[in-house]
């Protein structure tokens, strides 16, 4: 009886350190993340989100577990008090920031079906603009049912399915 309350002891124990180091290798992931990775996306978000919205928003930043937005004139936004299009913009520039954050070590695929039917013309052009950039490291997929965005790319770099 003694050694098999010894030898579930033991397994628990072994148990029990197998948990606690995957956990704190969890927390060390999280910690450098949080410091030093998530801190250079939101940089690089905030100059997507400036160019997007054609320098309405200056600064992306977490405050209170919570994102907020910062306009040019030092008003701050919560994404919910955000336009369905601009909210949308503010998506895509952290999207594309953590793809950026990645791609030397993942390079993938960007995959985009229909992402901008709220966008207006000036919205739809910023954004353009932005998938040209992003081709450049990344190759980019981008279907839409919107024949007019054809003008964006050249005939070389469209497939048109029927």
């Amino acid at each position: 009886m003694f050694y098999l309350a010894q030898t579930d002891l033991t397994e628990l124990a072994e148990e029990w350190f197998v948990l606690k180091t995957a956990h704190e290798v969890l927390k060390k992931t999280i910690t450098h993340l949080q410091e030093e990775k998530f801190p250079k996306a939101l940089q690089i978000a905030a100059t997507y989100f400036s160019k997007l919205t054609n320098q309405r928003y200056k600064r992306i930043y977490f405050d209170g577990g919570r994102i907020r937005v910062e306009n040019m004139d030092q008003v701050i936004f919560t994404p919910e008090e955000l336009s369905q299009a601009t909210k949308e913009q503010l998506y895509l520039a952290l999207r594309f920031a953590l793809i950026e954050m990645i791609a030397g070590e993942y390079p993938f695929p960007i995959l985009i079906d229909d992402g901008f039917v709220n966008f207006d013309k000036k919205r739809l052009d910023l954004m353009m603009e932005l998938l040209r950039y992003q081709k450049t490291n990344n190759q980019v997929i981008f279907f839409t049912c919107h024949e007019e965005t054809s003008k964006y790319f050249s005939p070389d770099d469209r497939l048109m399915l029927y």
